[in-house]
């Protein structure tokens, strides 16, 4: 939350522009992130089973958004969808949970 409400109020907006500045236009959003916080690609994959709920009316980060992130960082992503918006685990409390729960034991992880 507190990211929210540093990037509303600008708290890292000269911080940002500086680095911004130094990015070659031709470099993409995840290539920029290692530019900007010096993580490599390699190192932001996730290798392990992943859960991915995206709330459909999410009009603050579309699920084709983070699909796309997804798709080049996750080995290994399920994805659920709710006819929702943002806050999914507040409006689908239930159906949120019975999804972990289903994924969790198609995952094995638990049993």
């Amino acid at each position: 939350m507190c990211w929210y409400k540093a990037h509303l109020y600008n708290v890292n907006l000269e911080d940002n522009k500086r680095k911004a500045s130094s990015i070659p236009s031709e470099n993409d959003p995840i290539s920029t992130l290692e530019i900007l916080i010096g993580i490599p690609d390699e190192s932001m994959k996730i290798k392990h089973p992943s859960l991915f709920i995206a709330a459909t009316k999410d009009y603050i980060t579309s699920p084709e958004m983070s699909k796309s992130y997804l798709d080049r960082f996750g080995t290994q992503v399920t994805t659920v969808e709710f006819d929702t918006g943002h806050w999914v685990h507040h409006q689908r409390p239930k159906e949120v949970n019975e999804a972990i729960d289903k994924w969790l034991l198609s995952a094995g992880i638990v049993g």
